[in-house]
């Protein structure tokens, strides 16, 4: 009889309230038989159904570690993470050595920002499983992140790309990493890598092209800042980019006036656009609009020095 026939005979036992011995016995005697029933619904993403089996299954046998294991994975399912924690954590108490279990809950306490727990959890992980990229990509998170610590940051990256050179998060990370230390070239190439890994992933083209534009390569920055506002074109930051690219190394006061004026309606309560468009009217020898669009940047952001130095230089005009 398969796990799925005893489940549905299980689940008709309990329902017809059956008194013979042998629906007692599959009731309250096996173990392996009612967590069957727990897969069975867990599976079908039935997770109310599929924690009250595996509830029954842990009071038949309280120290089976993939009990508790399962149990985590329905709390979590249902997002209730501290209830989750709780039993991965009794679940690792029983199986130590279980990556599975401890991956998950370093992901947890990640989640929950208990960066201490989930720094600990990590290190175990890499410690039982050296060859795990995840748990050093993760460590190289919390020490970027959280610590500060951006030379350790930089090893725990650079060991998960060796370990997998095709991890298209490690990758990503280990290119923040380098552009930290002034490695531009070598971070647009882990960029590129990354972006042909997963070349649908917008915040690995983000990143390369704010890379190609420290390096210089304006045009290789607009081009790919251009491609991604065709997926986003009310994105801010893209049309912020643009404008100041067209603007600063361009020249190009119509297009940088252009992607400013859209960067405006996208978030009209930003105070340094107002600040740029103020920019590009003085350029423009438009006064009254440079004094309107400074006035609103410093109603915004009364402590702007930026504006109040422009403003002064407004003022100079006359």
């Amino acid at each position: 009889m398969s796990s799925t026939d005893l489940c549905k005979l299980y689940e008709e036992n309990n329902k017809n309230n059956c008194k013979s011995k042998s629906a007692i016995k599959l009731r309250l005697d096996n173990a392996e038989v009612v967590s069957d029933c727990g897969d069975f619904h867990f599976e079908n993403f039935r997770y109310d159904e599929a924690l009250n089996y595996f509830l029954c299954s842990l009071g038949i046998d309280n120290k089976n570690a993939h009990t508790h294991y399962k149990i985590a994975l329905c709390y979590e399912a249902k997002k209730c993470f501290n209830d989750a924690i709780m039993y991965l954590e009794k679940a690792s108490f029983l199986d130590e050595e279980n990556t599975e279990y401890l991956s998950e809950l370093a992901k947890l306490y990640y989640k929950k920002n208990m960066i201490e727990k989930a720094q600990k959890a990590f290190e175990k992980l890499i410690f039982i499983s050296p060859e795990n990229y995840w748990g050093y990509s993760n460590l190289g998170n919390i020490c970027f992140y959280y610590l500060n610590d951006f030379e350790k940051a930089y090893g725990y990256y650079e060991k998960a790309v060796t370990l997998n050179p095709g991890y298209d998060w490690g990758l990503y990370n280990f290119a923040n990493t380098k552009v930290l230390f002034q490695e531009i070239d070598e971070a647009i190439v882990l960029y590129e890598k990354a972006c042909n890994i997963s070349p649908d992933n917008d915040i690995f083209q983000m990143g390369l092209a704010h890379t190609y534009y420290r390096k210089g390569d304006a045009d290789k920055s607009i081009q790919l800042f251009k491609k991604l506002l065709a997926n986003d074109e009310n994105n801010f930051e893209i049309l912020f980019c643009l404008g100041k690219i067209y603007f600063y190394d361009k020249k190009d006061v119509i297009s940088s006036k252009k992607y400013f004026e859209l960067a405006q309606k996208s978030d009209e309560n930003n105070s340094e656009i107002y600040y740029y468009l103020a920019k590009v009217a003085f350029f423009d020898f438009d006064k009254k609009n440079a004094i309107m669009y400074i006035a609103k940047a410093l109603e915004l952001n009364k402590d702007d020095d930026k504006a109040k130095a422009l403003k002064n230089m407004i003022e100079e005009m006359d």
